[in-house]
């Protein structure tokens, strides 16, 4: 039978099938050369310090000398608005004002505002008195004056006599003096 060729016969287009799985990882590449470093960027500002005041100030106090701040400050590296000080008792103040100037004070002075804390807690409570010695006098005095002790007097009485224990009379140019033997 002979062939006729009629013309291209296409049907439409099919869905598209389930996608398969991934294929393994290949090999990672050799890593590049590393790029120069960029330039440093300019100093952040500077945070807000503690110090420590020898000085116990007030609520509100104005000239107090840069000498009593630890860590020491300087014309040059001055405390700054902003920064804490604590004195002695705990309280804690920020300095409101700063004022370079004047010799023998660490190159200024400083103010403070209002206390902000305290970091000393109240005063606790009283403890329960605690129950009396069980101790003589006798036992308190041998105690305090063990064996090979010398015990110097100005009354000739034996310290054994009174307090118990052994003593032995020893040479002396005024007072009289004793050693405990047992």
């Amino acid at each position: 039978m002979a062939r006729i060729k009629i013309g291209n016969i296409k049907g439409p287009k099919g869905d598209t099938g389930a996608q398969g799985p991934q294929g393994v990882q290949g090999k990672q590449g050799v890593q590049g050369a590393t790029g120069a470093q960029g330039a440093t960027g300019p100093a952040g500002a500077r945070g807000n310090r503690i110090y420590y005041s020898k000085y116990e100030a007030t609520a509100n106090k104005t000239d107090l000398y840069w000498s009593d701040l630890t860590p020491a400050v300087s014309t040059s590296n001055p405390p700054q608005v902003g920064d804490m000080m604590i004195t002695p008792t705990g309280k804690l103040f920020a300095i409101v004002k700063v004022t370079v100037g004047g010799s023998g004070n660490g190159g200024g002075y400083n103010a403070v505002g209002n206390v902000l804390a305290s970091l000393q807690g109240p005063k606790g409570d009283t403890g329960d008195t605690g129950p009396a010695g069980t101790m003589s006098t006798n036992q308190i005095f041998l105690a305090a004056h063990p064996v090979g002790c010398i015990y110097h007097s100005t009354n000739s009485v034996n310290p054994g006599s009174v307090y118990g224990g052994t003593w032995v009379a020893c040479p002396s140019l005024g007072e009289y003096v004793w050693q405990r033997t047992r």
